[in-house]
């Protein structure tokens, strides 16, 4: 992966989370046209659990993101390089910070996405 003080960064996690998304209701949509689950089944089935799991695994991986930036944003400050003034380190610092902003949103908006398909019927 590029270095999480790239550009890219800045929409990344938000691009993860709409294809998480996307991933998530299509293949609810698909496994409820094929699956012989019936109206009156509990919330919790094997359907819902998969989704969930898939949910916290996204989730996951969207907090790492953030903890791996802010983690070289740190080492950044206390480590600056000796030929770096501090001008050109200011994009360096705003780009990984609105990054880790971008992926905790990322990451709550993905848990609440998820949560549904634990708490309410897969098919109705």
């Amino acid at each position: 992966m590029r270095s999480p003080l790239h550009p890219v960064q800045l929409t990344l996690g938000l691009i993860i989370w709409a294809l998480f998304f996307i991933v998530l209701y299509a293949s609810l949509s698909i496994a409820c046209q094929q699956s012989t689950i019936s109206e009156s089944t509990t919330p919790i089935n094997g359907l819902s659990v998969g989704l969930f799991i898939f949910t916290l695994a996204v989730t996951a991986g969207l907090l790492y993101q953030a903890r791996r930036v802010w983690r070289l944003l740190q080492k950044n400050r206390h480590n600056p390089a000796a030929n770096q003034p501090t001008s050109c380190r200011a994009p360096d610092e705003f780009i990984g910070r609105i990054s880790v902003a971008v992926y905790l949103v990322a990451a709550l908006a993905c848990l609440l996405s998820g949560l549904p398909a634990i708490f309410l019927k897969p098919c109705i």
